[in-house]
């Protein structure tokens, strides 16, 4: 499955952070394996990390500041 994710994986991100859950509870709710989520949640902030390393925006690729403010390309 090179690139897609699982869509009980995605939700389970996405109660992480809309509703505060943690891995295990959110895995647990939607009946999948607790290393599924860890291993998406760490993947995805491994890519938030690059990204900001890179002065890119994580979610269209745009050069920001340190801030997190976009700037003009040049």
């Amino acid at each position: 499955m090179a690139n897609k994710q699982n869509p009980k994986v995605a939700e389970a991100l996405r109660l992480m952070d809309e509703e505060g859950l943690s891995a295990y509870s959110a895995a647990k709710t939607l009946g999948i394996a607790q290393t599924s989520v860890y291993a998406a949640f760490n993947r995805r902030k491994l890519k938030w990390l690059e990204a900001k390393e890179a002065g890119l925006c994580i979610k269209c690729g745009a050069p920001v500041d340190a801030k997190g403010r976009y700037m003009e390309r040049k």
